[in-house]
């Protein structure tokens, strides 16, 4: 997932940013940041699971729907809709942990959010 995002806030080696209704904070990749930041994530990174989970300061929670899944041999990918936007998470083991529901709970750990600055 790559978002474009304001920065609202920078204090301290730490970023604040709104990542659709969550305001989260990250580390920063520099001293200097601009005004806009390029947030990155693995797919690999996301977690899925059929019910929500517990909200922490490390993680944020979003429900989502499976639009699509794909079984690529060693993991399955799927195509998650949270509001106006499309999740990609990859999952290992298909066999064993299968997420069969169509309404999950995407996990997003905040420190397997990479900041890029400079973005357009």
């Amino acid at each position: 997932m790559r978002s474009i995002r304001d920065v609202l806030e920078q204090n301290n080696g730490t970023l604040t940013v709104q990542l659709d209704e969550y305001v989260v904070s990250l580390p920063s990749p520099g001293e200097s940041v601009p005004e806009r930041v390029l947030l990155c994530i693995r797919p690999e990174s996301l977690m899925l699971q059929a019910e929500a989970g517990i909200a922490s300061a490390s993680a944020i929670q979003l429900s989502g729907t499976i639009t699509r899944r794909a079984f690529l041999g060693n993991l399955m990918r799927y195509w998650v809709q949270v509001g106006q936007r499309e999740w990609i998470a990859d999952q290992p083991d298909p066999g064993a942990a299968a997420v069969v529901a169509d309404t999950v709970t995407l996990g997003l750990p905040l420190s397997r959010v990479h900041v890029i600055a400079g973005a357009p």
